[in-house]
């Protein structure tokens, strides 16, 4: 369902909307909790590509949850510094405000793959 056409219905559109949010961070989720095993031989060359790309996106993230986690640092101060990544929250809540305007949520969709630049090598890879 990659390619799938923007509900006309605002209740469409909004389960739409809504399975994505859940699809995103269920991604995450799996991103994060996964050990990959990037120097397993059995992988094909496609899959090892994967599995480098994904180790790689969820250290960064692992390191940048650490880092706004420690003692006497919040996340709003490392806002600026941390623009590399937005949470799997954050998409979630920037698809969220968007239910009923398809053009918007197109906009959005656009704006997360191009800005979420681990996005597109994960889809390639």
């Amino acid at each position: 369902h990659l390619f799938r056409r923007v509900p006309e219905s605002e209740a469409e559109l909004k389960d739409v909307i809504e399975h994505m949010c859940n699809g995103i961070q269920r991604a995450e989720e799996r991103l994060l909790s996964t050990e990959w095993h990037i120097d397993d031989s059995s992988l094909s060359p496609a899959l090892r590509r994967f599995a480098v790309t994904a180790g790689l996106r969820s250290g960064w993230q692992r390191l940048r949850a650490e880092a706004t986690s420690a003692a006497g640092c919040s996340s709003e101060s490392l806002d600026e510094f941390w623009q590399t990544h937005l949470t799997a929250e954050s998409m979630a809540a920037t698809l969220a405000r968007v239910r009923g305007d398809s053009f918007q949520l197109l906009l959005i969709v656009l704006w997360l793959y191009t800005r979420e630049a681990w996005l597109p090598h994960i889809l390639d890879a």
